[in-house]
């Protein structure tokens, strides 16, 4: 066991790579990241003198930005703009990218490696982080105010159109996972009777409402 432990490390350490301006070992830090299905890709974010920057990872390749400090201003302006989420799409073309503005101003951009542009889609004050489709480059987000009466408008944007559409429920999200005919959602369900309460459920949206 012990002669299959140290091989292990001295393979890991063959391959191992430091982070960008790196020495040593010392360096920025890495707050997140997501590795592709695959594996090919490993997107990242380091965070240097309270700024965040994402970067890429590719097999066989130096890596390079992605987003830069300055880039993720112009997704939702702050004097630090923090990546808070990052997740790949099935096919691996693009990655889509959550920048908070340290208040309440979430918004979320869409990285077409293909294309190498960045355009941000999904904006929401409150909810959960956009989700993509399990098999196709379909991206999912809610915006919902968290209270009683305003509901949940949810958005479904198609990655390499940019298209959008959005349907809205009474109902206010909480959460929500996309499977393979629909959405998932667990909801707040609110009632005056007696008096203002609510009561959690699970619910269940099919795609084909999204028209």
């Amino acid at each position: 066991m012990t002669r299959r432990v140290l091989s292990f490390l001295v393979f890991q350490l063959g391959v191992m790579s430091l982070l960008p301006g790196s020495a040593s070992g010392a360096g920025p830090k890495i707050k997140h990241f997501a590795a592709s299905p695959s594996g090919k890709y490993v997107a990242y974010v380091i965070e240097q003198e309270h700024h965040h920057e994402v970067w890429l990872r590719r097999e066989g390749e130096k890596d390079r930005v992605l987003l830069s400090a300055e880039r993720l201003k112009k997704i939702n302006y702050t004097y630090a703009s923090t990546v808070t989420d990052l997740a790949w799409s099935p096919s691996e073309r693009f990655l889509s990218v959550s920048v908070h503005d340290g208040d309440v101003d979430l918004i979320t951009a869409v990285c077409d490696l293909q294309s190498g542009a960045t355009e941000a889609l999904c904006e929401r004050a409150g909810g959960s982080y956009a989700r993509w489709h399990p098999s196709s480059d379909l991206l999912f987000s809610v915006r919902s105010e968290h209270d009683a009466w305003t509901g949940t408008e949810i958005y479904q944007y198609v990655a390499e159109n940019r298209k959008g559409i959005k349907i809205h429920i009474k109902d206010d999200v909480q959460d929500f996972q996309p499977v393979a005919t629909g959405l998932v959602l667990k909801v707040d369900i609110w009632t005056t009777q007696p008096g203002l309460t609510y009561r959690e459920e699970l619910v269940f949206i099919p795609y084909a409402s999204f028209k």
